[in-house]
């Protein structure tokens, strides 16, 4: 199913790119409206400007056969749930080694394809087919990561973050919306990488130091909590049949 959905990217790298001037000027006008615009002109550019200018049938097409592309992922998870892949951990960290090692190693491969022979067909292909394998591979790195440092303080950080999941999220949207586009301090594309990579752990561990202070005081963060209202339709965030049955293991003890 992998290889299937991995097909539309058949075709040379030059066929795709059939305007590499036209890319080059979509790119600079995006720094440029990223990093000095307001809002809605950021917004008009994300949503109505495109270098390759497809046709609408395409749009629809991606559009309705989304789900299909993401589905080798879920079917994924539910294959590794239903054979207990991630229960008991400690058990299977040689499996979680030799899978991180294959995947990962596997997936660069293919996504480097296109950079050793841009004039190959099949190397859309490889490059579509090789994101969902390194994905896989990032799985079993991180598995067998936990089994070695399940008890460490940075793995034990990492958990107020979880807990925080869908807040810290959004969060991270607000931080670096901020940093980057016009409207904030307007650093699109001028950090370059390095300077990205310490900026993103630097976001990170102020993530990990203000969950953990969160966590001391609240026990679910601000919009984990929205959705639990919503879900329970209850303002206290709890399921009301749970309620009603403690109180009634309550009274019938009593």
């Amino acid at each position: 199913m992998l290889l299937l959905f991995s097909l539309p990217g058949y075709g040379s790298q030059q066929d795709t790119l059939a305007n590499p001037v036209a890319i080059e000027a979509y790119v600079k006008k995006t720094i440029t409206v990223y990093s000095t615009g307001t809002y809605e002109e950021i917004k008009y550019h994300r949503n109505n400007v495109e270098p390759g200018h497809l046709p609408d049938y395409v749009y629809l097409f991606l559009l309705l056969f989304a789900p299909f592309f993401t589905a080798p992922m879920f079917l994924f998870g539910m294959y590794a749930a239903k054979n207990n892949w991630f229960k008991e951990p400690d058990k299977k960290r040689q499996m979680y080694l030799k899978a991180a090692i294959f995947l990962t190693l596997s997936g660069i491969l293919l996504k480097s394809a296109h950079h050793f022979f841009p004039q190959l067909s099949w190397t859309g292909v490889a490059d579509l087919l090789g994101t969902s394998i390194l994905a896989f591979g990032y799985i079993f790195v991180f598995a067998f990561l936990y089994t070695r440092f399940e008890g460490s303080f940075w793995l034990r950080s990492c958990n107020y973050v979880g807990k925080l999941s869908l807040s810290n999220y959004l969060l991270q949207t607000v931080i670096c919306t901020t940093i980057f586009y016009g409207y904030g301090f307007g650093l699109f594309g001028k950090l370059g990488v390095l300077w990205g990579i310490f900026l993103s752990i630097g976001i990170f561990m102020l993530q990990i130091i203000g969950s953990y202070w969160y966590l001391k005081r609240f026990k679910y963060g601000p919009v984990e909590k929205l959705l639990r209202i919503w879900t329970y339709f209850s303002f206290s965030g709890t399921s009301t049949r749970k309620k009603n049955s403690v109180d009634e293991s309550t009274t019938y003890k009593a």
